[in-house]
């Protein structure tokens, strides 16, 4: 039996507007053919519902409802209902900023568009939506549980996550939520960055940008759960981006962030929610801990390319801030240049190659680096 809200009974949360669009014909031409159920354990996706939907030409498309039903039973809906526009406009903004530029390794969106309301006087059933390209899925689909997962498959798409962090950060964008569902896969090789909607734009104001952790905070640098928040946008927006990024590489060889390691084997009188001194005096356990993850992730991967992996893992997820970066990068006056990902993207391109003859796998084709930011 489907559970029915108190303040409207004929609605359950099951069948909001947002979520009875099958069949639907969209401005443009699109047809909505198919409602996108969440799979277990997701996390999010409280205000929006998802669809296949397909234009006139046969292509498929993803639709992102957004659905305001929750925030119309809160005890404030006005501000709720304010809150959740600025957010769908913000991305919407930042989306079209993505396809103006032609961001090619960010998920493009094709349409953005308005349903309206089939009820008078009811906002919630009034429906904005988002159309976006359609993925494969998202990274987690090819990192099945119990296999060892292909170095070179992923390192090539490391490759290409620095390579979509490089063209936002050009942009003045930081994306703040890189985690693998979010990482999404076309055509089985090529990766994309989607959902924008935590992001931080340095020329317009986000309705996040007051958060301490905009994006999942099982992902988040430990400096901002322990509420050392930086001044500087750069320092605190990019040097998060390149600690998720390092934390992707944990993900692919680990199944998990680095974040999730880090608090699994930090003393619980250190954790964020008992410590209650600075972050500078409880950054010595977390280096501690950090160094012994690196250390058993490192013998986890084959000797040839155990110490540059290493390396880069060190350097992208270094819990200090301040050391967070490539060597040659750290002393750098320019905080945008000290935490640039440029140098990423040859590491992970050079290790890709090299698995890729090792593997022997095809021959790599002319063009197949990062493209231009």
């Amino acid at each position: 039996m489907t559970k029915r809200n108190n303040d409207n009974p004929k609605m359950s949360i099951n069948n909001t507007p947002a979520r009875r669009l099958v069949g639907k014909k969209l401005a443009n031409k699109w047809t909505v053919i198919k409602l996108l159920e969440r799979p277990p354990g997701a996390t999010g996706g409280t205000f929006s519902a998802s669809y296949v939907v397909r234009s006139e030409d046969g292509k498929k498309a993803f639709l992102k409802a957004m659905d305001y039903t929750e925030a119309l039973r809160s005890k404030d809906p006005a501000r709720r209902l304010q809150r959740l526009t600025e957010e769908y406009n913000f991305e919407r903004d930042v989306l079209e900023k993505c396809r103006s530029q032609r961001l090619s390794r960010v998920v493009r969106v094709l349409d953005v568009g308005t349903i309206p309301a089939t009820t008078p006087n009811d906002p919630s059933s009034v429906v904005q939506y988002l159309i976006f390209e359609l993925a494969d899925g998202d990274i987690r689909a090819y990192t099945p549980a119990g296999k060892k997962p292909l170095l070179a498959w992923h390192l090539r798409r490391l490759h290409q996550a620095a390579a979509a962090l490089q063209q936002l950060h050009y942009r003045g964008i930081a994306h703040q939520d890189v985690k693998p569902s979010n990482v999404l896969v076309f055509d089985r090789e090529e990766l994309k960055l989607a959902d924008l909607g935590r992001a931080s734009d340095r020329r317009n104001a986000s309705p996040f940008d007051t958060f301490n952790i905009a994006g999942d905070r099982t992902y988040a640098p430990p400096e901002l759960l322990y509420g050392e928040i930086h001044k500087n946008w750069d320092a605190r927006r990019l040097a998060c981006d390149m600690y998720l990024l390092g934390s992707m590489v944990i993900y692919f060889l680990a199944g998990t962030s680095m974040t999730h390691l880090l608090l699994k084997r930090l003393d619980k009188r250190f954790h964020p929610m008992k410590w209650d001194g600075t972050y500078k005096d409880v950054l010595p356990y977390i280096g501690h801990e950090f160094c012994c993850i690196i250390r058993e992730i490192k013998g986890s991967i084959p000797d040839r390319y155990s110490d540059e992996i290493g390396q880069t893992i060190e350097q992208l997820c270094n819990p200090d801030p301040e050391r967070r970066g490539h060597p040659k990068c750290v002393s750098l006056t320019s905080v945008a240049m000290r935490y640039s990902v440029q140098r990423y993207i040859s590491v992970f391109d050079r290790l890709a190659k090299r698995a890729e003859y090792d593997m022997k796998l095809v021959p790599i084709r002319s063009g197949h680096g990062c493209p231009k930011p």
